[in-house]
């Protein structure tokens, strides 16, 4: 009896551990990689600019200035009803702002069933995706943004990243839909951060179970900064964002899709698997 207590208390006390020793390493990069400025600013303050053009190598950037930063503290209360409609709508296959992108979860979802899984939602200011993955018959979907959610619904919730971190848990599934390429833009208030996308999948692998499933969206084309909307990767950066991943599913991806000019409403989905395995990625990665 006592051998038991002290192996419980035992594994008890490595977790409270390793959920600590993950928000330190949170603290401690976000300290190491965000800048003094905080966004929304109109411009890339000069001494930034080289590091968000990756040392010129990204030779295209322009400007198409937002200012998402919220104003006030309201939180946005999604009513049971609202809920239920978007999994209906989802149950219907419908289309939502992103049009293609959802045909093509829906297409990564029937080959890489979710079903039972608890999902985790990076970005969320609406919840059409977690009713997509509702519809696909997940088990609960947890989203994570900056700003908070209230959903009247017992298989949504929604929490901070560090929260998450702190609690250790961890998730098989997750969505990434249109998020990680505003990261550290400044868009919604956000500090700088020229690697804020990079630093954005370094926490998901934190988050994702090894072995697990991240479905990732993102503009693909051209490498291309625009200011201070949004990233579009190609054959420069969108394998540093997928470094230590392994992509097992394109889904909208063809030899063009890292040539095209800016079209941020048609991003391919990407599966890719919590792995250190990205050897063969630059062969998947454009088609």
């Amino acid at each position: 009896m006592r051998l038991s207590i002290l192996l419980i208390s035992g594994i008890a006390s490595l977790s409270l551990f390793f959920s600590l020793y993950l928000l330190q390493c949170y603290r401690e990069e976000m300290k190491w990689s965000a800048t003094r400025y905080k966004g929304p600013l109109w411009n890339i303050p000069m001494d930034l600019i080289n590091e968000f053009t990756m040392h010129g190598k990204i030779t295209r950037w322009s400007t198409m200035y937002f200012d998402q930063s919220r104003v006030d503290d309201t939180i946005p209360v999604w009513d049971i009803n609202s809920l239920t409609a978007l999994i209906q709508k989802a149950d219907r296959r419908e289309q939502y702002y992103y049009e293609h992108t959802d045909l093509f979860l829906y297409h990564a979802l029937r080959k890489f069933p979710i079903t039972g899984q608890d999902v985790v939602i990076f970005g969320s200011q609406e919840p059409w995706y977690e009713a997509i993955a509702l519809s696909f018959g997940a088990n609960s979907t947890t989203s994570i943004d900056y700003r908070e959610n209230s959903y009247d619904h017992p298989k949504m919730s929604w929490t901070t990243l560090q929260e998450c971190l702190k609690s250790g848990r961890r998730f098989p599934i997750a969505f990434s839909i249109s998020s990680f390429e505003h990261d550290g833009l400044g868009r919604y208030g956000d500090f700088l951060n020229p690697n804020g996308d990079l630093l954005a999948m370094k926490m998901a692998k934190k988050v994702v179970t090894d072995g697990g499933l991240l479905f990732i969206a993102v503009p693909i084309g051209q490498d291309h900064l625009v200011w201070n909307a949004h990233r579009i990767y190609g054959r420069l950066r969108l394998p540093l964002l997928f470094q230590n991943w392994e992509v097992v599913g394109t889904f909208g991806v063809d030899v063009t899709s890292c040539e095209r000019s800016e079209d941020i409403y048609k991003q391919p989905v990407y599966v890719l698997r919590n792995s250190h395995d990205d050897s063969k990625n630059v062969q998947k990665i454009c088609g």
